[in-house]
């Protein structure tokens, strides 16, 4: 007969708050869980792959971020139970008809 555990650790949250940066100037600050591709049919019957991001909010909360190519590129270098801060922090034309929005993505230090 086993044990039973005296304490657990959290592995989901289940549904996360969706985190959107429309403003700039708008900023997030949560600890960095881990970024999982996922896969999404579209009308036309073709797949699309996308990322989504996991933290978890300073107030304990489940968050999760759909990133774009260069803040993704920034989570690639943040540790899973890393602290950031993600800033939207300008727009860059790029000849489309909506820029592409930059991020300033700072890591925790204690």
């Amino acid at each position: 007969m086993s044990k039973e555990p005296t304490s657990f650790e959290v592995v989901d949250r289940g549904n996360a708050t969706v985190v959107r940066f429309e403003h700039l100037g708008d900023s997030f600050v949560g600890r960095f869980e881990y970024s999982v591709e996922m896969d999404q049919t579209r009308k036309d019957g073709e797949i699309e792959r996308f990322t989504q991001a996991h933290f978890t909010g300073a107030d304990g909360q489940a968050y999760c971020i759909f990133p774009g190519a260069s803040l993704e590129r920034a989570l690639r270098r943040i540790n899973g139970g890393d602290w950031v801060r993600i800033t939207y922090d300008r727009d860059v034309e790029i000849g489309k008809p909506s820029p592409l929005k930059n991020y300033i993505v700072e890591r925790g230090v204690a």
